[in-house]
């Protein structure tokens, strides 16, 4: 379970979500477990029965189909900033755009696991603020 906080706006009424740094809006799962499923997926072809068994619900373990979804967004709505940044167009293939987003981040497929979450989190930040954070 994960506590996001909301704020009303005074003047308008609506509300604001402060996500934690490592959620992407509007999914489910985080963004170093969206990036371990894509990989999984994509460049390991680990079957999605056994993707959900680490990763998802159980009871859907054999009809899973959210790391072919989750692959299919790479580069649209997931980290679409970073994709521009390493050359993505519509006829890049998804996994030479993964491997292309990893190497950004500084780590590989198979890095542990700690340094996925690390270059999820890396990939999700917004690029302007980390390059604020280096001056």
């Amino acid at each position: 379970m994960v506590e996001v906080r909301r704020f009303l706006c005074v003047a308008c009424g609506r509300t604001v979500s402060v996500l934690p740094p490592d959620l992407i809006p509007r999914r489910w799962y985080s963004a170093a477990a969206i990036l371990m499923l894509v990989i999984g997926h994509l460049l390991l072809a680990t079957r999605a029965s056994t993707l959900a068994k680490l990763y998802g619900p159980s009871v859907l373990a054999e009809s899973w189909r959210l790391p072919g979804r989750l692959a299919a967004q790479l580069g649209t709505s997931l980290w679409a900033h970073r994709a521009r940044e390493v050359g993505d167009g519509p006829d890049v293939p998804r996994e030479h755009l993964l491997s292309r987003l990893l190497g950004l981040a500084g780590t590989h497929a198979r890095a542990p696991a700690d340094e996925l979450r690390a270059a999820a989190q890396m990939l999700t930040a917004d690029p302007a603020s980390q390059r604020q954070r280096a001056r």
